[in-house]
């Protein structure tokens, strides 16, 4: 018998599935991320109600065959659309880089809720107004501890030649032992963000073994992602 159950959830992304629906990818507060099938969705805008938007937070009802099948998103509420997120393109391209990090790195149904409270926190703050390079290092930083890759930041300035400054290394073991609350009151020089976030992306994708599409769009809106 399908099991139905309720999460809050944050959309990571979405791609046509068929003539009519979508597959939706969510990461779940509690269960982590999932593929979901949205019926009709891609005819029919009614159906959810532009509740299904890229890093949206909604509260999704997900009926779970446990087969050979996608579960099925049965209905969702938006909780909130982040809509000044969706004023920028800076802002925007930030939001989905780190969605697709999440997306890149974590495996289907394995629950990691500091990992969605980590995303949820970074979105929230590029929607209020946080600098959004600032706060996707923050991000990427803190998301390399979690899953397991905490670094030793002057070794890494050694590793991947890009020289460090001392006052870069402090910043970077701040952010990686610091709660995210406390990283707001933290800024960074024009080199010294540049320096970390070169630092940050080299490390994400070394781990990876692959670049992220996201910093494609971000290396034409501003020189410091290249």
């Amino acid at each position: 018998m399908a099991e139905l159950f309720s999460s809050k959830a944050i959309i990571l992304k979405g791609r046509d599935y068929g003539e009519s629906d979508r597959v939706i990818t969510l990461l779940l507060m509690d269960k982590g991320k999932i593929n979901v099938i949205a019926k009709g969705a891609k005819k029919s805008k009614k159906r959810f109600l532009n509740s299904l938007e890229l890093f949206s937070l909604i509260y999704a009802n997900i009926r779970d065959y446990r087969a050979d099948r996608f579960p099925i998103i049965e209905s969702c509420s938006v909780i909130t659309a982040f809509d000044q997120i969706r004023v920028e393109p800076i802002r925007y391209s930030c939001a989905a880089l780190c969605c697709e990090f999440v997306d890149l790195w974590l495996k289907e149904l394995l629950p990691d809720n500091e990992v969605f409270f980590l995303l949820l926190w970074v979105l929230d703050a590029l929607n209020c107004g946080a600098e959004p390079y600032g706060a996707v290092l923050f991000f990427k930083v803190k998301l390399l501890a979690l899953v397991g890759y905490a670094q030793d930041w002057h070794k890494v300035s050694d590793e991947l030649k890009i020289g460090l400054n001392a006052g870069t290394i402090r910043s970077l073991e701040y952010i990686q032992n610091s709660d995210m609350e406390r990283l707001k009151r933290l800024r960074f020089s024009r080199q010294s963000m540049r320096q970390a976030w070169l630092a940050a992306k080299a490390l994400h994708i070394r781990y990876l073994a692959k670049e992220p599409c996201s910093y494609g769009v971000l290396r034409q809106l501003s020189a410091i992602s290249k």
